[in-house]
């Protein structure tokens, strides 16, 4: 009998001593961190505020091995569609030639079927593009 009174008076006057948090205490919190990590923050802020491009649809009209044919490629069809942006893509080891900026996948096989006759190795590839004009480009 004597242990337990004597770990019940230990316990209250410990009590409050084991008390870790306290309801009327405020306090603050400071961070010293090297002035380099809110440089780099406000760029990467910035880069994402300038980055325009946006999920779409493109139309990949040739794909090479050869420089020259991919550019050749690239000036046939800017010459017949001089409103509609053309992309030439290295890729290793592969050049690429993609067209247009379409929203949606109908906009893009719109002028995929255009584009058959000239180009018979067409692919609509989902890609991030550039802000789409208003009117279309075909």
């Amino acid at each position: 009998m004597k242990k337990v009174a004597l770990l019940l008076i230990a316990f209250l006057y410990a009590a409050p001593l084991l008390w870790a948090q306290s309801d009327t205490a405020e306090g603050t919190l400071v961070i010293h961190a090297d002035k380099k990590i809110d440089e780099y923050l406000q760029q990467r802020k910035a880069e994402k505020q300038t980055d325009s491009l946006t999920r779409g649809y493109r139309i990949q009209i040739v794909i090479t091995d050869k420089r020259n044919d991919a550019k050749d490629a690239k000036e046939k069809f800017t010459n017949k569609y001089p409103n509609c942006p053309a992309y030439l893509i290295f890729d290793s080891p592969h050049f690429k030639v993609r067209v247009g900026d379409f929203k949606t996948r109908i906009d893009a096989q719109a002028l995929l079927f255009k584009l058959t006759e000239d180009f018979p190795t067409l692919f609509l590839i989902e890609d991030k593009i550039n802000p789409p004009p208003i009117a279309p480009c075909y």
